[in-house]
């Protein structure tokens, strides 16, 4: 799994973010928090991500401090909660000197992971990643 983790985050760091359609929603963004971003399937989660994305972008975040992994990636049928540590690896195994820069995490449908609330807290005790989570509402509101 190790090696898939690899050829999937390099994916996402040589990949074009796609250009989103002007929209008039923000997403607000705390320092040390996760962003979440709920809705039914096909609402524009994933746009919203590209456009935030894009936004840090020209606000001077090189390209190298964002990754974004769609859970749905058929390549990681099998991901367990343990597979998830080797994200952070993969991704500052290509850049190195990001370890001491803010970086920042994009995940798409990661509720499709099961534990996936313990990496997410592990990043965010770790510090130095702010952290963007998507997911489809049916999916939340069923754990309630």
């Amino acid at each position: 799994m190790k090696r898939q983790i690899e050829e999937i985050v390099n994916d996402s760091m040589t990949r074009d973010i796609p250009e989103p359609k002007p929209r008039e929603v923000r997403v607000l963004r705390h320092r040390g928090k996760v962003s979440v971003l709920t809705g039914m399937r096909r609402s524009g989660k994933t746009w919203l991500c590209y456009a935030q994305m894009r936004d840090l972008m020209a606000n001077g975040v090189a390209s190298d401090r964002l990754l974004y992994l769609n859970f749905e990636d058929d390549r990681l049928d099998g991901f367990t909660q343990k597979d998830l540590l080797w994200i952070p690896e993969a991704f500052f195994a290509i850049n190195p000197d990001n370890r001491i820069k803010t970086c920042h995490f994009f995940f798409d449908e990661i509720q499709l992971i099961p534990g996936w609330e313990v990496f997410i807290r592990q990043l965010l005790d770790e510090g130095k990643v702010e952290i963007t989570i998507t997911g489809s509402s049916y999916s939340y509101f069923s754990q309630l």
